[in-house]
């Protein structure tokens, strides 16, 4: 039995049964040292059921869901009557709502465009939403017109700007006497309109009269020279006492021409300032209107003086000469400013240009067409030459006044002026070599071309 039970002891109880080295070495009579044991992990057994359990949820995270249907749960019968109730009133809900169907769209006839009704216009919009209105830019006062209760039976043929055209007559005497008359009442219209268009009235009689100096220096050689000089000087007298009237006007629109010069802003200031009182006292005391009253004596008795001097036969060729000795007398005076060009020559040549553009504007009607052409070169001309005696009289009113400015450097800003004008007068020389190159036979060429192929035919 005890075999037995030795050979049933393990390898660990065998172990243990062991002699130990160490206290078989130590030296008799002492103790042997205890030897701490070190306490071995009990190893415990893994249950079966646990390794299959980790198995298991190991195969649960790898492997995909699975849901479950869900069984329907039985209908009791207290539901299966609530669900037929519902059926049946839906069934009478949808009966009576039921729509009919629709008719079916008819056809449209095809639209011609005899039969196509025209739609309206679209109006425009005088301000356009979101924008804010913006002022038209003033540029010209329109001319007044006389009310048609006051006409008389029967007015006379005058433009609007005044200008002298042919008028049909029998003859050329009757023709002048006709245009002449015509801005003599021109003339006297301005007079009456100027208490309610003072500035617009006066730049119109003034330009009329000059129209009507003219026309009475284009007969020098066809009426007699005192004669001339009488009706001449009548006209003369009757503009001059208007000259002072559109000086300040004239100023101001300069000074608004002239590009900004360093260091002069409150020079400039004061200058508008100036301007802009003498225009308002000019206005608020009626001087235009009285002035132009008064102009109005001189010019009664000069139409009766012309139809006087008028020989009873007038023939083109004398117009043609008067004209061709204008041409000749206005490149004089032109070409002496460009040679020396000093302030009064320089007035001298607009004053010869203006007197041209006149007379060939007169002659127009009874003229062939390329005279239009030189018409409109010596109106340019006339018109930049005006721009240099603008910025020259500029310029004298600055030096009157000088000694009020003291502080503001006139002098400075005329030296600049100065230098601008002189630029200016070199453009328009280049124009005054290009019109004045031809001779005065050629400028004159096709004057009166119409009244000669038709002498009896209308001279309009």
């Amino acid at each position: 039995m005890t075999g037995a039970t030795d050979s049933k002891t393990g390898p660990e109880e065998r172990a243990s049964e062991a002699p130990d080295p160490q206290a078989a070495a130590s030296p008799p009579g002492k103790p042997a040292a205890e030897k701490p044991v070190a306490e071995k992990p009990v190893a415990t057994e893994r249950s079966p059921k646990k390794t299959t359990a980790r198995k298991t949820t190991a195969r649960k995270t790898t492997e995909p869901k699975t849901t479950k249907k869900k069984t329907p749960a039985k209908k009791t019968p207290a539901k299966k009557k609530a669900e037929a109730k519902k059926a049946t009133t839906a069934k009478t809900t949808t009966k009576t709502t039921a729509k009919k169907p629709a008719p079916a769209p008819a056809l449209k006839k095809p639209v011609t465009k005899a039969t196509a009704e025209p739609k309206p216009p679209k109006k425009k919009a005088l301000i356009s939403k979101g924008t804010p209105a913006k002022l038209v830019p003033y540029k010209k006062e329109p001319m007044p017109r006389e009310p048609k209760d006051e006409a008389p039976s029967r007015p006379p043929k005058v433009e609007a700007s005044g200008a002298l055209t042919w008028l049909s007559a029998p003859s050329v005497p009757q023709a002048i006497r006709g245009s002449f008359g015509e801005a003599v009442v021109f003339a006297n219209l301005m007079v009456d309109r100027a208490e309610n268009h003072p500035a617009l009235s006066v730049h119109e009689f003034r330009k009329t009269i000059r129209r009507s100096r003219a026309l009475i220096r284009l007969l020098r050689g066809v009426i007699d020279p005192d004669a001339v000089r009488s009706i001449d000087t009548g006209l003369q007298s009757a503009v001059l006492p208007t000259s002072g009237l559109r000086d300040a006007r004239i100023l101001l629109a300069t000074l608004d021409r002239v590009p900004p010069i360093k260091g002069s802003k409150k020079l400039r200031r004061e200058l508008r300032e100036r301007f802009e009182a003498r225009i308002k006292d000019l206005e608020s005391h009626g001087e235009e209107s009285r002035v132009l009253i008064g102009c109005r004596a001189p010019l009664a008795r000069l139409p009766g003086e012309l139809a006087d001097a008028l020989p009873a036969v007038v023939e083109v060729e004398e117009l043609r000469e008067s004209l061709r000795r204008s041409y000749r007398r206005a490149r004089r005076t032109c070409l002496s400013a460009v040679r020396a060009p000093e302030d009064a020559s320089i007035h001298r040549a607009r004053k010869r240009v203006k007197e041209l553009r006149y007379q060939l504007e007169w002659l127009l009607d009874i003229s062939a067409k390329r005279n239009r052409k030189r018409h409109k070169r010596v109106a340019a001309l006339a018109q930049d030459l005006g721009d240099v005696t603008d910025l020259l009289v500029l310029e004298e009113a600055i030096l009157d006044d000088r000694m009020s400015l003291r502080g503001l450097s006139p002098k400075r800003f005329c030296q600049k002026l100065r230098q601008l004008l002189l630029a200016r007068f070199d453009e328009v020389t280049i124009d005054i070599e290009k019109l004045f190159d031809e001779a005065g036979s050629a400028f004159v060429e096709g004057i009166g071309a119409k009244l000669e192929a038709d002498p009896d035919g209308p001279r309009a």
